[in-house]
């Protein structure tokens, strides 16, 4: 039998998309393949200083930032994403083969994607919730820093052509957690005195690693690789978007509120996703159950135990993306559980494909959806025992989700199935 509390605890929203035509028409580039699919097959490579400052040991350190585009666009403004490497903040380097890889892959869908340097701790000095905490202020600074180098050149020479309404923030552990806090901390919150004190002793929100204030800005979105926030309780409605996958068994920093390997509490994304949820804000998550840190990314780890965990995630996060991009409205349905015993076969398949429910209520009438990688669902039927067949019809070859809902308890489970030609 499905375990109901498992999917109590574990669960991520799958949202309908309603399509807007005012938006369609508006930007050119939501042209339905445009952040959805690699459009654009090379791309270059841009270095730039945006900065400089000093880490805690009062070693100065230059601040760079590797800016990837697609290669042969035209369009006068492209979305943006700042990422930022992992490592506790005590190791790492903004040209590690994934960051690089994530922006290559995000410029190949038409953004144009950053994997910034950042301050870490010196290696030389003790290691405490304390240190750890002004450091993660440091960072913040310095993605904040990099953001307005961007946003003053989109106001002046324009030599990227970024769209500053159209900002996303990510990155992986450690830059999850930077991101984090750029997105969602500012003085206006109740921030903990602890917080607060690190803040102010780095020199405040901004800091002053590169381009001054004044080119202000407005984060679209954030992007979330096993990440965590100081607090849920910072969340407000209207914030930005919340895109994020985490694994439940997390060791390093805990899917909840738990004690990090810095020995502070804080919140993983498994919680931040309730609060903002609660609160309205787009909100995109996925629970990758019984994993530890990183070990279900296929880009850290092509051979895991979780295999096609984070390509699905990344799948949902580019049509999630997509609707913020194009002003689509983004609703809740219902809860998705990750690990729900299902097999499909054989997938690729050329016309008919099988579904077999391993370990589920029989008697229960389920539902199956067919979604298109635009959102759209193309195809659906009803049955009560724990197998099914659906045939392709006349959908095209690709990609599709198959969702399939408990009507009863209202629990689901989506996978992926690919149509050959």
């Amino acid at each position: 039998m499905f375990s109901k509390k498992l999917h109590a605890l574990f669960i991520f929203s799958l949202f309908t998309f309603h399509f807007s035509l005012l938006s369609q028409t508006s930007n050119p580039t939501c042209d339905g393949k445009r952040y959805l699919t690699n459009v654009f097959t090379d791309t270059t490579q841009t270095t730039v200083q945006y900065g400089a400052n000093s880490d805690l040991a009062g070693n100065g350190q230059y601040l760079f930032m590797d800016i990837v585009e697609p290669k042969t666009d035209t369009v006068s403004k492209r979305p943006i994403i700042f990422l930022a490497f992992g490592g506790g903040f005590v190791k790492g380097t903004r040209r590690d083969e994934y960051m690089l890889g994530l922006c290559k892959d995000f410029a190949s869908r038409g953004y144009v994607a950053i994997t910034i340097d950042y301050r870490l701790h010196p290696f030389f000095l003790p290691i405490d919730s304390v240190s750890i905490t002004n450091v993660i202020a440091q960072a913040m600074q310095d993605m904040r820093a990099s953001i307005r180098y961007m946003v003053k050149d989109a106001r002046t020479t324009n030599k990227f052509r970024i769209d500053t309404t159209n900002i996303f923030v990510g990155g992986l552990s450690a830059g999850a957690v930077t991101a984090m806090h750029v997105a969602y901390l500012d003085t206006t919150r109740n921030l903990p005195t602890w917080v607060l004190k690190a803040v102010r002793n780095q020199g405040g929100i901004d800091g002053n690693s590169g381009t001054p204030g004044g080119y202000t800005f407005k984060i679209k979105g954030v992007f979330s690789l096993s990440g965590a926030l100081y607090s849920k309780d910072a969340f407000r409605a209207k914030d930005p978007a919340y895109i994020s996958i985490h694994g439940t068994a997390d060791k390093t920093l805990a899917y909840g509120y738990d004690k990090n390997i810095y020995g502070f509490y804080g919140d993983g994304d498994g919680s931040c996703y309730p609060a903002t949820v609660a609160l309205g804000i787009p909100s995109l998550h996925v629970a990758v159950v019984g994993s530890d840190h990183t070990d279900f990314y296929d880009f850290l780890n092509p051979v895991n135990s979780y295999p096609g965990q984070y390509a699905a995630f990344k799948a949902k996060a580019d049509i999630f993306m997509k609707k913020l991009i194009c002003g689509e409205t983004i609703s809740p349905t219902n809860n998705i559980v990750e690990n729900f015993d299902l097999e499909v076969y054989p997938n690729p398949t050329i016309d008919i494909l099988n579904a077999h429910i391993v370990d589920g209520n029989y008697s229960t009438n389920w539902q199956t959806e067919l979604i298109d990688v635009t959102g759209k669902k193309v195809a659906s039927q009803k049955f009560a025992s724990n197998q099914f067949t659906l045939s392709r019809g006349n959908l095209a070859s690709g990609l599709y989700f198959l969702r399939i809902t408990n009507s009863t308890d209202n629990y689901s489970t989506i996978k992926k199935v690919y149509f050959a030609e």
